[in-house]
């Protein structure tokens, strides 16, 4: 039985399955086939040469003659005729053998072992080249069998797995790599098996080393002789860098991806931003036309009071004025006076809410009683105008609600009050109600309508604006600062309610306010009656008692002459000895003094605001000093941030300018009789003491 060339076997599926893939790749090689040696001749050299080899020794002599033999047939060929010469040991000839040998097939041998020689070491030279080609690729090329074993590889191949060339053939993919990458590997061998054909795919390869590269790899199959698939062939190519350039572009690509995001929402934020920019320059623009006007009005608004102030001050001077008029020019100058407190308060107030610091208090108070003292208390501006102004009350009004009876007060006084201001004939009404609502919500709803003006709707859209009227022209026709429905509005939303309006022009307006009245308390059954609320008493107070003589000595420190004589004409009066200083030196000065000749004042009163040492370092040295007695600041600085400053420096109270005669005396009095029943107090105990340490045996 013949047999095939083994190396021929191999090599032949191989080539043709690395010609496939290495064109794949681009490179252009090519795999140089080489025939397969003829059987038949390869058996007729092996005999040709056993003919031409002719055995020597030391019994035998060769002699070849060549010779033309004739054949049987008539035909002639050359020949070689080969004698032997039989010898014995000694040398004697004993006998001879001649043989005649067809010489022309021995040749043609000869010629025929020479041609194959020389296409094996073509052969072998191709092959050597084909392998020095691979060596030199840039990509790894390899091929195994069908169980996994490496038959060869290049050297690029060989340096990846980190051994020579030589130790890869046998080796299986988890010898030379670590086991990650091995599983993956051999995984696709199965896929491949199972699938012959060929492959791609991208894979990570560590060796074990830890080198690691990002690797593309093509594979495909090939079959042996019986067309069985007898093992893989594959060519792979490091792509690291090819990746980095990717994940390179691919953050290139994201970050302008994220740059143009965020250019475009820098252009839509800056678009954003014009806008509220432009708004703004119109509310601007529009808050500095209606603050022109604000105090354009004010100057008005406080010219004309101080205007009648000062005339009638100066007519006060006239020792030829008569009794009558002496009083009506006082009673002039305080309704003035009280007019100009009242625009200060209104932009105190106004300046406390739009900075969050106005101050609530929540107590039990008769809404009946608030409802009865606005209307007394406006009773007489409603007659100046010959105004009817009545009270109707739809429901019976709740014994007491818990709210700020103040607050409620001071934004029902200003809804009558421009219910009054802006009716000119006619009358003016407080309508009262609870509202239920749900979850057992209840609200204390109050309608102030009157029969005046009215409001177009233009203006109604901006009459709740700080600063604003309903027109420019009504602060000059009517007076007012235009913050009172704002205050009131704000207000009425702290308390839990809102104001809202409603108007028809030359008709009237109705303003309804509403607070939370939660948790209801009993019914009264009665409504809301002015004639029903006791003397001197406001939400269940107290009614006021008659005052008794104020007998202290009290420190006045005041810098302003005017002042000084007031405040020590309101603390004389009441019963007070009184001394002055005119700044904070001074006052430390005549308080040591005092206190070291045996006669401490009782009390001081200090301004906070004076020259060379103010209030507030005056006080905080002489509670450095040990002074313990109480001390009032005295600021024309009423916002609850300036109490506090005030109360921080080491005052015990706050009173603020202008002067409230009633208020002053009361807190002098508070103080001094705190005071009085602290020293009673340490007395007791020390004579306690006193006493208990007679008793120790």
């Amino acid at each position: 039985m013949k047999r095939g060339n083994p190396w021929t076997r191999l090599l032949m599926p191989v080539g043709t399955a690395l010609t496939s893939l290495l064109a794949g790749f681009g490179l252009g090689a090519c795999w140089l086939e080489h025939q397969a040696l003829d059987e038949q001749v390869a058996g007729q050299l092996t005999a040709a040469r056993s003919l031409l080899e002719l055995e020597k020794s030391e019994y035998a002599a060769m002699r070849e003659q060549n010779a033309l033999a004739r054949l049987t047939w008539g035909a002639t060929a050359a020949c070689v005729m080969t004698g032997v010469v039989l010898l014995t040991l000694l040398g004697r000839v004993i006998g001879r053998r001649e043989q005649a040998s067809d010489l022309t097939r021995q040749r043609e041998q000869q010629a025929r072992i020479v041609q194959l020689e020389r296409e094996r070491d073509a052969q072998r030279e191709n092959l050597r080249f084909l392998q020095l080609v691979l060596d030199t690729a840039p990509i790894a090329v390899f091929y195994k069998d069908a169980q996994g074993h490496f038959l060869g590889c290049n050297d690029t191949f060989a340096s990846w797995a980190g051994i020579s060339r030589e130790k890869v053939i046998g080796r299986t993919t988890d010898e030379l790599f670590s086991v990650p990458s091995a599983r993956k590997i051999q995984e696709m061998d199965t896929a491949l098996f199972a699938n012959p054909g060929r492959q791609a795919f991208e894979h990570t390869l560590v060796n074990r080393e830890g080198q690691q590269r990002a690797v593309l790899f093509h594979r495909a199959t090939y079959v042996d002789s019986a067309g069985r698939v007898a093992g893989l062939v594959g060519a792979a190519m490091d792509i690291s860098d090819r990746r980095q350039i990717e994940e390179q572009s691919r953050q290139g690509d994201k970050a302008l991806k994220d740059t143009l995001a965020r250019e475009k929402r820098m252009s839509v934020e800056l678009e954003a931003a014009m806008e509220q920019l432009r708004a703004a320059t119109r509310d601007a623009q529009a808050a500095t036309r209606i603050k022109t006007e604000f105090l354009a009005n004010m100057s008005h608004e406080i010219r004309t009071p101080m205007t009648a102030i000062l005339g009638f001050s100066e007519n006060l001077l006239d020792p030829d004025l008569s009794e009558h008029e002496r009083q009506m020019a006082i009673h002039t100058i305080r309704r003035n006076g009280e007019h100009l407190l009242q625009i200060l308060n209104d932009i105190l107030d106004i300046s406390k809410i739009e900075a969050g610091k106005v101050e609530i208090e929540r107590i039990d108070c008769s809404p009946a009683e608030i409802i009865a003292d606005v209307h007394t208390t406006m009773q007489t501006r409603a007659e100046a105008k010959r105004l009817r102004f009545e009270i109707e009350g739809v429901d019976a009004l709740p014994e007491s609600i818990r709210t700020d009876p103040t607050r409620l007060r001071q934004i029902l006084i200003n809804l009558v009050s421009n219910a009054i201001k802006f009716t000119a004939g006619g009358k003016v009404r407080i309508l009262t109600r609870i509202e239920h609502h749900e979850h057992d919500n209840a609200q204390l709803r109050v309608d102030v309508i009157d029969s005046g003006i009215g409001i177009t709707e233009d203006q109604m859209h901006r009459l709740f604006e700080p600063f604003t009227q309903a027109d420019s022209s009504t602060t000059r026709r009517f007076g007012g600062t235009g913050l009172g429905l704002t205050i009131s509005k704000r207000l009425a939303k702290i308390l839990g309610g809102d104001l809202t309006a409603s108007s028809e022009p030359s008709a009237g307006s109705t303003f309804t306010v509403t607070v939370d009245a939660s948790p209801l308390n009993a019914l009264s059954g009665n409504k809301a009656n002015p004639s029903a609320r006791p003397a001197g008493t406001l939400c269940g107070g107290p009614a006021a008692t008659a005052e008794q003589p104020l007998q202290a000595r009290i420190l006045l420190a005041e810098d302003g002459p005017d002042n000084q004589m007031l405040v020590r004409s309101i603390l004389a009066k009441a019963g007070a000895e009184v001394e002055i200083a005119e700044n904070g030196k001074t006052a430390i000065e005549r308080i040591e003094a005092a206190a070291e000749e045996g006669r401490p004042f009782d009390l001081v009163l200090m301004d906070m605001q004076m020259p060379v040492l103010d209030g507030y370092q005056a006080t905080a040295e002489l509670r450095r000093r040990g002074h313990t007695g109480p001390i009032i600041a005295l600021t024309a600085h009423a916002m609850a941030t300036d109490q506090a400053k005030c109360l921080e420096a080491g005052c015990d109270g706050y009173a603020t300018k202008p002067i409230d005669r009633r208020a002053l005396l009361t807190l002098v009095r508070g103080r001094i009789l705190a005071r009085a029943l602290v020293d009673a107090t340490r007395l007791d105990v020390t004579a306690h003491s006193a006493n208990n340490s007679h008793d120790v045996p």
